[in-house]
């Protein structure tokens, strides 16, 4: 890769093995397709340069998988066994995307960094899993990011971090009760802010918008959504219709639109990485906004919810 405007495809075939970092040149596009798999062996991962840009087309009936290259059965769910995906800023007209695809053990899942020059490209994920990433699932310096029908669960630290940017989230489970170490996690679910100090204490601020529509942001800590938020700065944040772990903000108004606020959602076995929806009782059943249901209409196992949709990225399906 690297040549200008070259495509490089990587194919099903056969797996992928990657030792170090493969590198996404400026002006090269590296296509995943379906059913592929990649295994990155310790310290490894995929580096879109800037300019560059990464393409994962998965589909649900074979999803793209990029984890460890351990394969053996006590490796199957364990953390920070290779590096992350890292993307730099990009090119107009050239978006990463990553659909239908699972990502999963790494140290950081995917990070989107705009930090050379300001991207003119967006990272845009669909029908995925990012989950058990010894740091963070998501996580963002000054990016565009749209999210839809995926779960990032699972993470040492935050499943989602963003400073500055513009977010959007639609139909997705965020949940953190890390169980995969005895260390014990300290930050929200989502962390997000707009400034930050260097060593010198000069300040330096950067404007953040962040939507979620009809999802659910959970975990093991009182507050699963924390802010670091200045004046220097622009700072909004809209959620609609989601389930929100945050004993801050549970008698909040401004900002939350039809939320449910600390209520358990009833996930299957979140020790299993399960985050359907175990039983009717669950709150999240029915509570979302048919106008956001329909721009994703069918949930992560194709399932639909048409009509009156469920919080999150499952659809509750009654057991027989």
């Amino acid at each position: 890769m690297g040549v200008e405007d070259d495509v490089h495809v990587w194919t099903n075939e056969l797996p992928y093995v990657i030792y170090g970092y493969a590198m996404i040149n400026s002006y090269g596009t590296l296509r995943i397709e379906e059913g592929t798999r990649v295994y990155c062996h310790q310290g490894s991962g995929i580096f879109s340069w800037s300019d560059g840009q990464l393409i994962i087309d998965g589909s649900e009936a074979n999803p793209v998988v990029i984890q460890g290259d351990r394969l053996e059965a006590n490796y199957k769910d364990l953390p920070g066994q290779w590096e992350q995906i890292i993307l730099m800023d990009g090119r107009a007209g050239a978006d990463h995307r990553i659909s239908h695809a699972i990502i999963k053990n790494a140290l950081i899942g995917v990070n989107c960094q705009s930090s050379l020059k300001v991207t003119e490209c967006a990272m845009r994920i669909d029908n995925s899993i990012i989950e058990n990433h010894s740091s963070y699932g998501l996580f963002s310096l000054i990016y565009p990011i749209e999210v839809k029908n995926s779960v990032i669960a699972n993470c040492g630290y935050s499943t989602f971090f963003a400073l500055g940017g513009d977010y959007r989230f639609v139909h997705c489970t965020l949940d953190n009760h890390w169980h995969a170490s005895t260390t014990a996690r300290k930050t929200g679910s989502i962390q997000v802010g707009n400034y930050q100090m260097d060593n010198e204490h000069n300040y330096y601020y950067y404007p953040f918008n962040m939507e979620m529509d009809n999802c659910i942001i959970t975990g093991s800590l009182e507050n699963e959504f924390v802010t670091g938020f200045d004046g220097g700065a622009d700072s909004t944040f809209v959620f609609n219709n989601c389930l929100l772990k945050s004993e801050r903000f549970a008698h909040a108004t401004n900002g939350f639109s039809h939320c449910i606020f600390n209520e358990d959602p009833l996930f299957v076995d979140v020790n299993s990485n399960n985050y359907h929806i175990d039983s009717i009782a669950s709150p999240v059943i029915g509570t979302g906004n048919p106008l956001y249901g329909n721009e994703v209409p069918y949930d992560l196992d194709g399932v639909s919810r048409i009509g009156i949709p469920d919080m999150g990225a499952y659809q509750y399906v009654p057991k027989n």
